[in-house]
C-alpha cells in the first residue's frame, strides 16, 4: 500500500493590496543555494529579508511578506536596489544586514498570480514613514527547527511510558 504526504504548506491569505505599515523583523542567512540563470547553473550566497505588516491573518497575527535575495552589493543587484529603495543611498562595502532588522517603512503592496496559480504579495515600492506614524513592534515567530526542539524536549521531560509490544495500551491506561 502507498504512503503519500499530503501537501503541506497550508493555506494562506496574502496581504491585500495597498500602503500597509511594516517592519523588517528578520534578515536570515541562507547560505549558499543553487539557481540556475539563463540555462547556466551556479551556487550564490542567498538572504531573506521577513517584513512584518500592520494587517493581520486569521489568526490575528501580522501578515507577513518574504524577500529573498543574492547576497550581493553590485550596483545592478536586487539587493542593492532594495536597499536603496529604503535608505535613499546604497550600502556600505562592510554593511552587516542584519543591522536592518527594525526598519519601519510603508511598503506599497500589489498582488500576482504565481505560476502555480496562487496569489502572491510583492512589495512593489517603499516609502518612509509619515510624519509622527505609529510604529509596528516585531512579533516574535518562532522558526520550524525552533518548534521542532522544543516538543522534542517537552517529549524527553514526559513522563509517558513508549508503547511496545511488551507493554502494549489497555483500557487501564485511558483516563475516561
Amino acid at each position: 500500500m502507498a504512503i503519500i504526504a499530503p501537501k503541506s504548506g497550508g493555506n494562506f491569505t496574502p496581504a491585500s493590496e495597498g500602503i500597509h505599515l511594516g517592519v523588517l523583523a528578520e534578515v536570515r542567512d541562507l547560505g549558499m543555494q543553487q539557481e540556475t540563470y539563463k540555462g547556466v547553473e551556479k551556487t550564490v550566497p542567498k538572504i531573506l529579508f521577513r517584513w512584518q505588516l500592520d494587517e493581520l491573518d486569521e489568526k490575528n497575527e501580522p501578515k507577513r511578506i518574504y524577500e529573498k535575495f543574492t547576497l550581493s552589493d553590485h550596483e545592478k543587484a536586487r539587493l542593492t536596489k532594495r536597499v536603496i529603495s529604503i535608505y535613499k543611498k546604497p550600502a556600505p562595502a562592510d554593511f552587516d544586514y542584519e543591522e536592518m532588522v527594525g526598519v519601519q517603512r510603508n511598503l506599497v503592496i500589489t498582488q500576482n498570480v504565481g505560476k502555480d496559480g496562487k496569489t502572491y504579495a510583492n512589495i512593489d515600492a517603499i516609502l518612509k514613514l509619515n510624519e509622527g506614524q505609529a510604529k509596528l513592534e516585531i512579533v516574535v515567530i518562532p522558526k520550524k527547527d525552533e518548534v521542532q526542539k522544543e516538543v522534542a524536549a517537552a517529549l524527553k521531560q514526559s513522563t509517558a511510558r513508549p508503547v511496545t509490544a511488551e507493554d502494549p495500551i489497555d483500557s487501564d491506561d485511558l483516563p475516561f
